[in-house]
């Protein structure tokens, strides 16, 4: 289930970027961590984060568009089930036209 999603821009995360830490000097702080970074990271799945108003943070697969997770924070795992309920509402901060 996917809940509706407003006032939740979606967040795109894709490979990370050289920002230039590797042509620091030799031996300077967080060059070889940071190459490192770079390299085990460099073909990982690029990602489109949203969150919704079931609660949940749900991550999609940018190239295919298909969920690989949702995230439910500890303090709305009682309350999922409300989800299901037919007189469930949602209420917004601005009046949707």
């Amino acid at each position: 289930m996917l809940g509706d999603i407003v006032h939740s821009d979606p967040l795109y995360v894709g490979k990370p970027q050289n920002v230039g830490y590797k042509y620091l000097p030799t031996g300077a702080l967080g060059k070889d961590t940071y190459t490192t970074f770079l390299t085990s990271n460099a073909t990982r799945t690029s990602m489109i984060y949203v969150g919704a108003n079931d609660g949940m943070l749900h991550a999609f697969d940018a190239l295919t568009g298909e969920e690989k997770f949702a995230y439910v924070p500890n303090a709305l795992l009682g309350k999922l089930k409300d989800l299901t309920s037919p007189t469930y509402k949602s209420l917004t901060s601005t009046a949707i036209l």
